[in-house]
């Protein structure tokens, strides 16, 4: 594991068990997810010790879990290949566009054109499609990063997104929502990975 493997690990588990994140929940289901493949094993060391570590290894003196987060999705930035990240940017505009095809068009012109033409109940839904792909991606990017000798298959990398995709779904939309994008939105999952799969995989 090199240094910024092992800090992204480090901050992973300190969003994952300190009670104060706030992605505790997202962030726990991923951690038990990506120690289930063997990619990151879940130690036992206290936030303050994670924290203690961190700054002992000259990483960062972390003030709060809102840290952990930006600097975890900076270390994340940082290790994926510019052309990978405008492709992700693209399928993800191309997804939330197929969402609401009667505003699609708007998309062309700019993401804010297209979100100030949602209305209130469009634009509920849109934000937490929007959350759940920003959380599956950020999930998907952790397991490549982790994957560091790129031996795991599609169908493991698969089987790691649909069990996150299941959390996800569960946790983001209420029973009557989740009837009408549970489908679509694990086709989607699968759809982005495949774009990082094929980037770095094959």
């Amino acid at each position: 594991m090199n240094a910024d493997t092992k800090v992204m690990h480090y901050l992973l588990e300190i969003l994952a068990k300190c009670e104060e994140s706030e992605t505790k929940a997202l962030h726990q289901a991923v951690l038990e997810a990506l120690d289930k493949e063997a990619l990151c094993s879940k130690t036992r060391f206290t936030c303050k010790q994670i924290k203690a570590l961190l700054k002992a290894d000259g990483a960062v003196e972390l003030t709060g879990t809102n840290q952990a987060l930006s600097l975890l999705a900076r270390y994340r930035n940082q290790a994926l290949p510019e052309e990978l990240k405008l492709k992700r940017q693209h399928l993800i505009h191309t997804l939330l566009g197929a969402n609401f095809p009667q505003k699609q068009h708007f998309l062309s012109t700019s993401l804010q054109a297209f979100e100030s033409e949602l209305s209130p109940v469009e634009a509920k839904m849109y934000g937490l499609i929007r959350l759940y792909l920003s959380s599956i991606s950020e999930a998907i990017e952790l397991f490549v990063l982790f994957d560091t000798r790129k031996e795991a298959s599609f169908e493991a990398a698969s089987g790691y997104v649909l069990g996150l995709h299941k959390h996800l779904n569960e946790t983001l939309f209420y029973k009557e929502e989740r009837l009408l994008v549970e489908e679509g939105l694990g086709k989607m999952s699968v759809i982005l990975l495949g774009v990082y799969y094929q980037h770095l995989y094959m």
